[in-house]
């Protein structure tokens, strides 16, 4: 059906397909917060890399910290979530694997 026959103007239609558009972009354009409802939030990460006792539950579990998958490395992470590291959450994960730990 065309807009002008549901009753609504031109700039009525624009500004509700920019809106639209606008809400579609912040989803897709917001970085992932969790890549699984079970798994940490990203932005604890850090934080809990330097948490012994969650690493090492995690570890025994066999479930990453991130995504909650199986076949994790010393520092509880799977090899996809391993590739997805930032600079810092790095070097902090490279401790788990020479065996330094927190």
């Amino acid at each position: 059906m065309c807009w002008r026959r549901r009753g609504k103007t031109a700039s009525g239609w624009a500004r509700a397909h920019d809106a639209h558009r606008a809400a579609r972009e912040a989803k897709y354009n917001n970085i992932v917060d969790r890549l699984n409802s079970e798994g940490i939030a990203r932005d604890q990460l850090k934080l809990v890399l330097r948490d012994r006792g969650v690493v090492e539950k995690h570890r025994r579990l066999d479930r990453c910290l991130l995504c909650c998958s199986p076949n994790v490395n010393e520092a509880a992470l799977c090899h996809v979530c391993w590739s997805l590291l930032d600079d810092e959450e790095f070097v902090l994960a490279q401790r788990w694997l020479i065996g330094v730990g927190p």
